[in-house]
């Protein structure tokens, strides 16, 4: 399992488990709310999304295949889009540890087989490890395409 699936997988469970055990209450929803705001600001304040935007663009640009996929098949929105604690920018996906870390992944989910058997599946994904040198400068450190299993934890 690699570090960036390990991270989604965490993300995903501890959504799950969290989510499990966390009465809806107006209190705890204005929490998230609050939690979902603060991530908004520090991203923004830590980003420069239409230097993040062009940054995709032009790796895709500079080298449209990898490991036999091709990049250009990823829909690429006009900009990229906050929803609640997420980014995202057509098909692709900004993941970080945090949104003050100087290292993040783009992540292009290529196909979704889901296995109806075991209640998982299998994401196909295309990663772009990178690094950002202040809000606007970023850096490529690698692009990796994986098969990760996954399975839905159900209550």
């Amino acid at each position: 399992m690699t570090k960036a699936s390990a991270i989604l997988m965490l993300f995903f469970c501890s959504a799950i488990l969290s989510s499990a055990f966390m009465v809806d209450t107006p209190e705890t929803r204005a929490a998230v709310e609050t939690q979902n705001a603060e991530w908004r600001s520090d991203i923004l304040r830590n980003y420069d999304l239409p230097a993040l935007h062009e940054f995709l663009s032009s790796i895709i640009e500079k080298r449209p295949i990898v490991d036999n996929i091709d990049l250009r098949k990823a829909p690429i929105a006009p900009k990229w889009r906050l929803i609640e604690n997420s980014l995202t920018c057509g098909g692709w996906t900004f993941n970080s540890a945090s949104p003050v870390s100087s290292e993040f992944e783009m992540v292009w989910t290529i196909d979704d087989v889901p296995d109806p058997k075991n209640g998982g599946g299998v994401w196909k994904l295309m990663t772009l490890h990178c690094r950002r040198d202040g809000k606007a400068k970023f850096f490529l450190i690698d692009k990796k395409y994986s098969v990760e299993e996954y399975i839905t934890l159900v209550p």
